[in-house]
């Protein structure tokens, strides 16, 4: 085979014959498997690789003579062949092979190696790094459904306490006593929707349903009712026509939280919401903007972690959950969210979802 070719490439290449001996190869074999040409020449090519893979190997080439075509192989998902070089140390390699016919009774195997032992090594650890994550992620998932779980207990019998107090025994409490029993009861309430949001997130996503059609302006529109939306709040949806297909509970979930959010923490009593949608090729893009106080562009990140909120007055009896659970349910359906630094007034948020 022309020399100044196989120089050309990067790649180690092995040239053999139909009994499997090396006819040629270039510098790069040198180079990755220690050996010199003339150690290589007229060997069997399955030196290369470790003992206890060569009668098997000799089979696969023998069956490859009688159906060859261009192959590629080590460079998927499916299987990696291992190598060894002149020192016995054995490594990954992805291997292309091909062949062609110097003459009509002559036929010539050539063999293109790569070393993709850093490919595999990454592969690996990114393996483990991701089976850690999951089983780290399953144990706070479970502590938090059990640390709120118990808590529930306690704080709602607190809270009938705290009632029975002030049913029964409200003639012998102070005006003092008795604000401070509010206080509590307050406190208890902020408890216990604390403990919810905490159950919320840890279950977030966590309920599969078949994937079904979701029209965006029909999924708003029972959001909004089961909402139940304050007579000066006006929700517009101009999203008749997008159909995606989703699992609807959670992008029921999503929508109510961010729709949710708009009316609670809106400065006045009346207000608008505006739904708009765009459908791609595999994904849809909504956005949810309201006409309320904004929120600052410093909280625009803030806002969806664990416990972040805007730190507005208007916001002292959030719990900082909500954002994060909407967050954590468009993750899991392959999409990002995020707030519109451009909206001058009001909040926008935006949000894509992957379809089914």
């Amino acid at each position: 085979m022309e020399k100044r070719i196989l120089e050309l490439l990067g790649d180690a290449i092995l040239v053999v014959d139909k009994q499997g001996k090396v006819t040629d190869i270039n510098n790069s074999v040198t180079n990755l498997f220690g050996y010199s040409k003339k150690e290589l020449l007229g060997q069997k090519f399955d030196m290369l690789m470790p003992p206890r893979y060569r009668k098997n190997h000799g089979t696969f080439f023998l069956g490859y003579q009688k159906n060859p075509e261009t192959r590629s192989m080590g460079r998927t998902h499916e299987r990696n062949f291992i190598a060894v070089d002149k020192k016995g140390r054995e490594f990954y390699v992805g291997i292309s092979l091909t062949y062609y016919q110097p003459s009509k009774n002559d036929t010539l195997y050539i063999a293109v190696i790569r070393d993709i032992s850093p490919l595999v090594d990454l592969k690996n650890k990114l393996q483990q790094t991701n089976e850690t994550l999951e089983a780290k992620n399953k144990e706070l998932e479970q502590l938090a459904y059990i640390l709120s779980h118990d808590l529930k207990a306690p704080t709602s019998a607190s809270r009938q306490l705290i009632e029975y107090i002030e049913e029964n025994h409200k003639q012998e409490l102070s005006e003092q006593v008795a604000q401070y029993m509010g206080m509590l009861k307050d406190r208890n309430m902020k408890m216990a929707d604390l403990i919810d949001g905490i159950l919320s997130y840890a279950m977030a996503g966590k309920v599969t349903q078949d994937v079904e059609e979701i029209n965006v302006s029909e999924l708003v529109h029972d959001v909004a009712e089961n909402l139940n939306i304050p007579a000066g709040f006006k929700i517009h949806s101009h999203a008749d026509d997008i159909n995606f297909m989703g699992q609807k509970t959670q992008l029921f979930q999503l929508m109510s939280n961010l729709i949710g959010n708009a009316v609670k923490y809106h400065h006045k009593d009346q207000g608008s919401i505006e739904i708009r949608a765009l459908k791609t090729v595999d994904e849809v893009e909504i956005k949810v903007t309201d006409d309320g106080p904004g929120i600052p562009k410093k909280y625009h990140q803030t806002v969806f972690e664990m416990f972040g909120t805007a730190n507005l007055k208007q916001r002292a009896d959030s719990t900082g959950i909500g954002l994060a659970i909407v967050k954590k349910i468009v993750e899991q359906n392959g999409g990002v969210i995020k707030l519109n630094p451009n909206v001058k007034t009001g909040t926008e948020f935006i949000f894509t979802i992957k379809t089914m």
